[in-house]
């Protein structure tokens, strides 16, 4: 594999000569895992729920925002049900799923998804803990982004 630098990053380009994102090329080991990892441990271990979080993530920073949002919106679900609402891993897939709705163009859902994912964060994790105050930087980050997509000038 040779690598070439890129505007944004770097570019592999495969054995086969495909050229791919480095993000894009680092979601295909995880793409080849989940399988093994689900039939050895079950679709529902806290692992593979893992692999799953982590390959929708890189999809998602490899430019895949309707994927990510899809795969992610399939773990929340699987998430509540396995781990409960109040699971730490639960409440990271919620506030990534609002982030890759924001990056797929939804800055409102996004916002709004945070906020309701906040008072949860709080009660669960507590003010000042680092996913928290993660929370409350995104949830104002993407208030921001709504607000200049609706053309507020305030």
């Amino acid at each position: 594999m040779t690598r070439a630098p890129a505007a944004h990053g770097t570019q592999v380009i495969t054995g086969d000569g495909t050229t791919l994102s480095a993000a894009s090329y680092l979601c295909l080991p995880l793409a080849e895992l989940l399988p093994d990892v689900a039939r050895a441990l079950g679709d529902d271990h806290p692992d593979t729920l893992t692999t799953r979080h982590d390959l929708a993530c890189r999809r998602g920073y490899a430019g895949v925002a309707a994927g990510a949002v899809t795969a992610l919106a399939e773990l929340l679900s699987d998430s509540v049900r396995v781990l409960g609402d109040d699971h730490p891993d639960t409440l990271t897939t919620r506030h990534d799923l609002a982030c890759r709705r924001g990056y797929a163009g939804d800055a409102a859902g996004a916002a709004a998804t945070l906020a309701e994912l906040l008072p949860d964060a709080m009660r669960v994790r507590g003010d000042a803990h680092p996913h928290t105050l993660t929370t409350v930087q995104a949830l104002a980050f993407w208030r921001g982004e709504a607000a200049d997509a609706a053309g507020d000038q305030s």
